[in-house]
């Protein structure tokens, strides 16, 4: 607006000759004046020669007050949450990737201790079976063996009655039961023999 004002008071004041917009003419010209009289000169900080391998940083500071100031701040604020929240984000995957790894493992782990845990009870079961059929062996070895002195005892009392009876009668019987007597024998010690073998 002010732009506007200025061009047509140097329009309808110098060019018009009308008196008011001349005045303001003037003044528009008098404060442009001042500003270009008032200007800062350019301002020699440093001048000095630099050595090979010296550096020279020129920078440019930002405002710290005004609007400027206030959007380049929100501007860095933005940058650093959105840094954050990157950061957050990629530990979070970084995390799940873990998680689901460790799962994966604990799971092959848990496999392999189960496969190891099933093949220790299989062997311990193969190993009692083994004792139990052991047992059992040594246990019907002993029974038959047992079993055959009874019926070798048997057959030579029944020989011994044999030949101390008297009737032919008698005699027979007890040739028949020294024979059952010692039938029984043999096939108690044949069975032993198989089991023993």
């Amino acid at each position: 607006m002010l732009e506007r004002l200025r061009r047509r008071s140097y329009e309808e004041g110098l060019l018009g000759g009308n008196l008011p917009y001349l005045l303001l003419a003037a003044i528009f010209g008098a404060a442009r004046g001042l500003r270009i009289a008032t200007r800062r000169e350019e301002q020699v900080i440093l001048a000095e020669a630099l050595q090979p391998g010296e550096t020279l940083v020129i920078s440019h500071q930002e405002p710290t007050v005004g609007r400027v100031a206030r959007k380049r701040r929100r501007r860095e604020r933005k940058a650093v949450d959105d840094a954050r929240k990157a950061a957050e984000a990629e530990r979070r995957k970084q995390e799940q990737a873990a998680a689901r790894a460790a799962r994966k493992a604990r799971t092959r782990r848990a496999r392999r201790r189960a496969a190891r845990e099933a093949a220790q009870a299989e062997r311990e079961r193969q190993a009692r079976a083994a004792a139990a059929a052991k047992r059992r062996a040594r246990i019907e070895r002993s029974r038959l063996a047992r079993r055959v002195e009874r019926a070798q005892k048997r057959s030579t009392a029944a020989a011994q009655r044999a030949s101390e009876r008297g009737s032919r009668g008698t005699r027979r019987k007890a040739r028949k039961a020294q024979l059952r007597a010692s039938d029984r024998a043999d096939r108690l010690a044949r069975q032993l023999g198989a089991v023993e073998g």
